[in-house]
């Protein structure tokens, strides 16, 4: 059975040839396997009153053999920007304080959004452990430092 065939059959739509030259690599049991997966899907979306159009169907069939031939790219995975502050804010705590006080958790989103989170690390490696009462100066430090990096 051809690709074309099977999608007519399975989805009842017709591939151009474009498509199906898509599907042209892989053994004809990945992709009735990654249809009927597709199958599934449509039918958990109906549920939700989601209709599926047919780029969907075709896109989600391609994806699923990738997927599953482990050829697909990942996506790439975003923490939060609160969430990384806080682990910025406790990396600063640890390697450039005495562990007495830390840097604000609006601080910490400001520099992210400004510099490269492990650029950061490193120089709060190198800034050395500050006290309390030194706050002033290892904010200046912390300053100096990335406009340096950023010249």
């Amino acid at each position: 059975m051809t690709t074309q065939e099977l999608f007519l059959k399975e989805f009842g739509i017709v591939l151009t040839e474009k498509e199906a030259q898509q599907f042209a690599p892989f053994a004809e049991y990945l992709v009735k396997s990654a249809c009927a997966s597709t199958l599934r899907w449509i039918e958990k979306k109906k549920t939700q009153n989601i209709v599926i159009g047919r780029a969907s169907i075709v896109r989600s069939v391609l994806n699923t053999i990738l997927f599953r031939n482990g050829t697909a790219k990942p996506k790439p995975k975003f923490k939060p920007l609160a969430k990384r502050a806080e682990e910025l804010r406790a990396d600063f705590q640890r390697l450039a304080t005495d562990g007495t006080w830390t840097l604000t958790t609006e601080e910490c989103s400001a520099l992210i959004k400004q510099n490269d989170v492990e650029l950061l690390r490193s120089i709060f490696a190198e800034l050395g452990r500050f006290g309390e009462d030194q706050q002033a100066d290892a904010i200046d430090l912390l300053e100096w430092k990335l406009s340096m990096v950023t010249l």
